[in-house]
């Protein structure tokens, strides 16, 4: 199941704009992270603290919620007050809360959202992008039905990725808009763009190459600079790769 799917079944229990919005933060937390912006680290993950507790409260209570007007303490007591009937109920309702409630506080109390005498440090974002992701989990899996392992991919994929050098078609493919790339970062800039693990086969059809032997070629030598993770399902970049290709053509966050 991926990113989209994903979506599509949580909005059918909890409003849209709020599930977009989720996802908009963690992407944006997650991108701060691979980018090693300790501030912003913070400041999406508060905010992703914030649309989180809406989505559960908007989930028990029905009610339209507007995003302007969060009021996150009282939230999250509301939740933490709401009765545990199930195991579900004590995951979002205790669990969640209590985890979403310690990142909004390392980003009170940090020099993040406010100017303060400690800094955010290497265990804080660490902290604040595994809680996250943690949170995001559990909301999924409490919520519907998907295999652990492909979520564990799609949460692993999900940042914002638009590069104007690249323009994507209706057959998938894609176009790199500038002649002067060479093909190591060609490739690097497919996979960039993938939110999955691409085969060998698939990469040449975004590509629109004609042999499969100079991919295969280009690959290993990514490999070995640790650009790109290969095994039996195909190619993903790795944050090494993803760094080098946001340094070097700049993402439209």
């Amino acid at each position: 199941m991926n990113e989209e799917q994903i979506g599509k079944e949580l909005k059918k229990r909890i409003d849209f704009e709020l599930i977009d919005e989720l996802f908009k933060e963690f992407k944006n937390l997650k991108t701060a992270f691979i980018n090693k912006d300790k501030v912003n680290v913070g400041l999406y993950g508060g905010r992703f603290s914030e649309i989180c507790v809406a989505c559960i409260l908007n989930l028990y209570t029905q009610k339209k919620i507007d995003i302007n007007k969060i009021q996150f303490d009282s939230f999250i007591n509301t939740l933490l007050n709401h009765p545990k009937k199930t195991p579900e109920d004590d995951i979002l309702t205790l669990n969640i809360p209590h985890v979403l409630r310690s990142i909004y506080t390392l980003r009170n109390k940090k020099r993040i959202a406010h100017i303060k005498s400690f800094n955010p440090n290497y265990f804080d974002i660490n902290y604040i992008h595994d809680a996250g992701v943690w949170v995001l989990s559990q909301l999924i899996l409490t919520l519907i039905i998907v295999d652990e392992k492909k979520l564990f991919e799609t949460i692993n994929s999900m940042m914002e990725k638009k590069l104007p050098i690249v323009q994507e078609f209706e057959d998938k493919s894609i176009m790199i808009l500038d002649t002067d790339v060479n093909f190591k970062d060609e490739i690097l800039l497919a996979l960039y763009r993938s939110p999955e693990r691409i085969s060998n086969e698939e990469l040449k059809l975004v590509l629109n190459l004609k042999y499969s032997s100079k991919i295969t070629t280009y690959l290993r030598l990514l490999y070995n600079q640790k650009l790109v993770h290969l095994n039996k399902q195909g190619s993903m970049i790795t944050n090494l790769g993803i760094k080098h290709i946001e340094e070097k053509f700049p993402p439209q966050l």
